[in-house]
């Protein structure tokens, strides 16, 4: 890339509709954009997600169109969220979503496992089901999968009743156990986080004496 503009930050600053259809860009990367236009690109979050737009000219500033719209329906940002942008290369964004006070969205609600013999060797977690009716049921169109983030890793689970509960389990269930080592003994908090998905950011949790 030809200038140092490597990162950027976008509030949301504007009461109007207009910002969930489209996204104006710095000025002092429009010249090595200059030719190329319109052009696809390709926006992940920093949890995995993946999202495709156009990138193009509106109003005579560069600005992320076509596709915008979908992203910030799925990711469910409102007015006032703080959006940092970081380039990987010309056509390919990392974006980092924080609240109106610029911090990482909180979390719609979480839930600690304690890691069983039968979980690790099943690969075979569990919903509480308290969780499911308060924070999951009725609020979501597609129930049947989940995804886990923890570190960059994204991993797909399928979404099963059994047993009185909801299992989470097949899919990249056994990858996930091995990838990060879970054994036996050991907690993980799950933090559901907002977006059209089940989707659960996931730490070690541990008690510090």
């Amino acid at each position: 890339m030809d200038t140092d503009v490597s990162s950027f930050l976008a509030i949301i600053s504007s009461s109007e509709d207009d910002w969930r259809e489209w996204l104006p860009l710095p000025a002092e990367i429009y010249k090595e954009y200059d030719g190329l236009l319109p052009r696809a690109f390709r926006l992940t979050t920093i949890d995995g997600e993946e999202y495709e737009a156009t990138m193009g000219l509106k109003n005579g500033q560069l600005s992320l169109i076509e596709g915008w719209e979908n992203f910030m329906d799925s990711e469910s940002i409102e007015y006032g969220f703080h959006l940092e942008f970081y380039r990987h290369s010309l056509f390919d964004f990392e974006i980092e979503i924080m609240d109106e006070n610029g911090c990482e969205r909180e979390p719609i609600g979480s839930f600690t496992l304690d890691m069983k013999r039968t979980h690790v060797e099943r690969a075979r977690l569990f919903i509480p089901m308290q969780f499911w009716r308060d924070h999951i049921e009725g609020d979501y169109a597609d129930t049947s999968v989940a995804y886990l983030f923890i570190g960059k890793r994204k991993y797909e689970l399928e979404v099963v009743e059994g047993h009185g509960k909801k299992l989470l389990q097949r899919g990249e269930a056994r990858s996930f156990m091995d990838d990060n080592e879970i054994v036996e003994n050991c907690s993980y908090k799950f933090c559901l986080v907002p977006g059209e998905l089940i989707r659960f950011k996931v730490y070690a949790s541990f008690l510090v004496d």
